[in-house]
C-alpha cells in the first residue's frame, strides 16, 4: 500500500503537475488525520470500558461488605437479644433454680461477656476516593 502511495507521488511531481500533487498531499494528511481520530476513538472506548468494569468490580466489592456487616448485626443482635431475654427472666425473679441449674453456663458466659459489630469499609472507602473516575452512567449512584 505505500509503495503504491509512493509511485502515484513520484508521477505526479515527474510529470510537472503539482496542483495534482498537492491535493493528492492534502488527501494523504486528511487520510492521516482521519485514521488518529479513529484511533482516539477506540482508546476513549477501550478507557471507558476498562473504567466501567473497574467500578463494576468496586461495587461488588461494596456489596460484599454490606453483606458482611449485615450479618454482623443480626450475629450481635441475636446475642444482645439473648443476653436481654436472660436479664429480664433475672429481674423480674423469674428465674428459677433448675433454669439456673441447667443454663448456667450460658447464663455466666452471656452476662460476662460483651460483643462488638465489626464493619468493614474498606471497599466504600476506596469507591470514595474514586468517585471522580467513575464512569457516567454509575456516577449518579454515588451521593456526596
Amino acid at each position: 500500500m505505500i509503495k503504491f502511495f509512493r509511485t502515484i507521488r513520484y508521477n505526479l511531481m515527474e510529470t510537472g503537475k503539482t496542483g495534482k500533487y498537492f491535493k493528492y498531499a492534502i488527501g494523504e494528511i486528511v487520510l492521516v488525520v482521519i485514521g488518529i481520530l479513529i484511533a482516539l476513538q477506540i482508546n476513549n472506548w477501550n478507557t471507558n470500558r476498562a473504567n466501567e468494569k473497574q467500578a463494576y468490580n468496586q461495587l461488588r466489592e461494596v456489596q460484599k461488605e454490606i453483606l458482611y456487616n449485615i450479618e454482623e448485626f443480626d450475629r450481635t443482635s441475636t446475642f444482645y437479644y439473648e443476653k436481654l431475654r436472660w436479664l429480664r427472666l433475672v429481674f423480674s425473679d423469674s428465674l428459677t433454680l433448675e433454669d439456673y441449674q441447667k443454663n448456667g453456663g450460658e447464663l455466666r458466659e452471656i452476662m460476662g461477656t460483651s460483643s462488638s459489630i465489626e464493619t468493614q469499609n474498606e471497599a466504600f472507602k476506596k469507591l470514595a476516593e474514586n468517585a471522580d473516575n467513575l464512569p457516567d452512567n454509575i456516577n449518579h449512584l454515588y451521593l456526596n
